[in-house]
């Protein structure tokens, strides 16, 4: 057992060195092509205000947008794009909708 975990070490050393060697640091940015999630916090009053009425804003949000929102019960929403100006605008058009009146 104790042969074999050595060997299994040695094989996890020699990938890890590997990978040292083609990308030795993480890259500070990632892609413009990689997707991208970013979640908010909503009231939990406000989820029907986001959907909208049989899911028109929503569906209008993510078709204009180009992105995917989820949103839980507990408020969170989740919103996944591949363009990080999509994921901010569709973020702030769903806080004009949660927003409160003064």
């Amino acid at each position: 057992m104790r042969i074999a975990l050595n060997q299994a070490k040695g094989a996890r050393m020699h990938i890890l060195g590997v990978m040292e060697q083609a990308i030795p640091a993480p890259r500070a940015d990632i892609s413009d092509y990689a997707p991208r999630i970013h979640t908010m916090k909503i009231d939990p009053k406000k989820i029907k205000d986001v959907i909208g009425k049989g899911g028109a804003t929503i569906r209008a949000l993510t078709e204009e947008t180009n992105t995917s929102i989820d949103i839980d019960d507990d408020g969170t929403v989740k919103i996944a794009a591949t363009d990080g100006n999509a994921a901010k605008a569709v973020m702030a058009r769903i806080e004009e909708i949660v927003a409160e009146v003064k």
